[in-house]
């Protein structure tokens, strides 16, 4: 009899070091995720990073998309991996405005002109003068779609 008691022991046993053990490679897996969210993405290619007088000055009559973002954001970078990186966001954006990406920490005057409150901020300017801001990360269609109603380009 003690042998069967033994016998069930060794199972529950077993099961709590496999628990304990995905628990932790669940724990290391968000933590790494987070980390790898917050790590500075690379710029989108198809923006410049300047200024929006510099944006402005070669726009030519199209409008300036301006993303407004930090290095410490880690939505910004998630944004900037995502949405900002696809390439009919990107194929869109050469073909229809001059995009700039805009560290506020860098250029907190150009935050300040748009009004800029959270990050990462949206903003469509044309001639200089703000035709709308969206704040946060959209996904690509969501960040097409609104450019195309934003700027009546399509």
């Amino acid at each position: 009899m003690s042998d069967a008691g033994s016998s069930e022991a060794k199972p529950k046993g077993k099961r709590r070091g496999l628990e304990g053990v995905l628990l932790l490679v669940i724990f290391a897996a968000l933590i790494g995720g987070m980390l790898y969210m917050k790590r500075p993405a690379p710029m989108p290619e198809a923006f410049a990073k300047g200024t929006l007088a510099a944006a402005n000055e070669s726009a030519q009559g199209k409008p300036v998309v301006a993303v407004f973002t930090a290095r410490w954001c880690g939505t910004c970078q998630g944004y900037k991996r995502g949405a900002l990186a696809d390439a009919a966001v990107g194929d869109w954006l050469a073909e229809h405005a001059v995009a700039v990406m805009i560290d506020i920490e860098e250029q907190p005057g150009d935050a300040e002109l748009v009004g800029v409150s959270a990050v990462p901020t949206t903003a469509v300017l044309r001639d200089g003068q703000v035709l709308a801001t969206q704040v946060g990360a959209m996904g690509a269609d969501r960040l097409r779609s609104w450019l195309e109603q934003t700027t009546e380009v399509k």
